[in-house]
């Protein structure tokens, strides 16, 4: 678990100190999740042959493409886009009770981008977690993910996963739980995508250029395909003096999420 923990990161945070014991757990909280591309660590392939004069790239916060110049997502240009970031107030959630939104990642895999397109090849997400209550308001919590994409050729032969034609690839590599000490109560908010992300077979990290063991998601050729990601949090208790302790996100990695579901 430690080895697993280290690769994935773990953002420690120092601990801070409330008075008071509290006999039921905080219910009801107000959340946001705002998630943005980082356009200085986004990376495309290059193009080659007619691509070289006939394809670009674009990045924003919210959205990146790639394909035919002066074209248009979903008709000769490929994008990732990020949608549904809740704003504080907007999003609710309860203790231990129902996952909501979070965020939606949207591939939209144009099969028409033109021979030679430049490609996305990696980027950065940075999410931001903000929660509050009655009395509470936790700092905001930053967490990194590291996405690595693969641009599949639609010729020869596929990789594993594939559907029709050759599905593309996309690794995904960051936190998905954080947890806090609060009134004799810890929580655990936890994000789980749909559909799930699982393990990829070596050959297919390597393709993205990420390490063996690498976990992500395939999107079918000429589809638009959205990865929904839940908030959900719960509350245990234990019996210690009064404190919040900002453990930070990263204590529970992508694959321990996927072992814990499945037992």
């Amino acid at each position: 678990m430690l080895s697993l923990l280290a690769r994935l990161g773990l953002v420690s945070a120092a601990a801070l100190t409330l008075s008071s014991a509290m006999a039921a757990p905080i219910t009801t909280w107000n959340y946001s999740v705002t998630s943005v591309f980082v356009p200085a660590e986004t990376t495309f392939n290059a193009a080659t042959g007619q691509g070289v004069s006939n394809s670009t790239k674009a990045v924003s916060t919210s959205e990146i493409s790639w394909g035919r110049k002066n074209g248009k997502v979903g008709v000769d240009r490929s994008a990732l886009q990020i949608k549904n970031s809740p704003n504080l107030g907007d999003g609710k959630l309860v203790t231990n009770g129902a996952s909501n939104v979070a965020n939606t990642y949207t591939h939209v895999n144009n099969n028409n981008i033109g021979t030679g397109s430049v490609s996305l090849h990696a980027t950065t997400i940075l999410a931001t977690l903000k929660l509050t209550a009655d009395g509470f308001d936790l700092p905001a919590q930053v967490a990194k993910y590291a996405i690595n994409f693969y641009e599949t050729p639609n010729s020869g032969v596929c990789p594993e996963y594939s559907v029709t034609k050759c599905s593309d690839i996309f690794v995904l590599d960051g936190p998905l739980t954080a947890q806090f000490e609060y009134k004799d109560y810890l929580y655990t908010v936890t994000f789980a995508s749909n559909p799930d992300l699982m393990e990829l077979k070596p050959s297919t990290c390597a393709l993205t250029g990420a390490a063996a063991g690498c976990v992500g998601f395939i999107t079918q050729e000429g589809k638009v395909t959205d990865v929904n990601f839940n908030l959900r949090i719960e509350a245990q208790y234990v019996p210690e003096p009064a404190s919040l302790a900002l453990l930070g996100l990263g204590l529970v990695g992508l694959a321990a999420v996927r072992r814990r579901k499945q037992a």
